[in-house]
């Protein structure tokens, strides 16, 4: 699959059509990402990943939230993908992304639901 087909099929989403057990499981994964960043956010690495970024990207950049996040999310790989034997850790890296993103008033509730 290329990525212009997949970016049509995530364009297209809509999550009040998607399966219960798919919502289930996104809400299941998107807990555990948030549990694995609030931990991991006693590691060095995170500590590392936050002064270097802030020497790149400035001190209040969406870049460095996400570097920051993203790294204290995967720092004790107990994240998605990690526990199934897989090497992928998307959720580490996307949703701090998508967050850092957002405007601040945007609860994850309606980022989540936003898809259309």
């Amino acid at each position: 699959m290329n990525i212009d087909r997949v970016a049509t099929f995530v364009s297209e989403l809509n999550y009040d059509a998607l399966p219960h057990t798919v919502r289930e499981r996104a809400r299941l994964l998107l807990v555990d990402t948030f549990g694995c960043w609030l931990a991991g956010r006693t590691q060095p690495s995170y500590q590392l990943a936050v002064r270097g970024a802030a020497r790149a990207f400035g001190s209040a950049s969406p870049a460095l939230r996400a570097l920051a996040c993203a790294v204290a999310a995967s720092a004790l790989d107990f994240d998605d993908g990690h526990y199934q034997g897989g090497g992928t850790h998307l959720g580490s890296g996307i949703l701090p992304s998508v967050l850092a993103l957002a405007p601040r008033d945007t609860s994850l509730y309606e980022i989540v639901t936003s898809l259309h």
